[in-house]
């Protein structure tokens, strides 16, 4: 179980619902005791997943495009 704010959090159900360009997607459920305590419990998982990211060496990557613009130069 895990500890977060006050809550002993059962295991929590998460899954990897696809790929994008330059991610991979993941989906985590798990329950609260109150409708309101769920943006207090989001927030600490994302923060201790960033923490745990940096901790492994992990970066987020920032997607970047390339444009190249074709005509008479200026």
């Amino acid at each position: 179980m895990t500890q977060i704010f006050g809550y002993s959090l059962p295991i929590p159900l998460w899954f990897i619902p696809g790929f994008k360009d330059s991610s991979l997607d993941l989906t985590l459920i798990c329950q609260v005791r109150e409708f309101v305590d769920q943006y207090f419990v989001q927030h600490e998982l994302r923060r201790r997943i960033l923490e745990r990211f940096r901790k492994e060496g992990i970066e987020i990557p920032f997607p970047q495009r390339t444009v190249h613009v074709r005509g008479k130069n200026p």
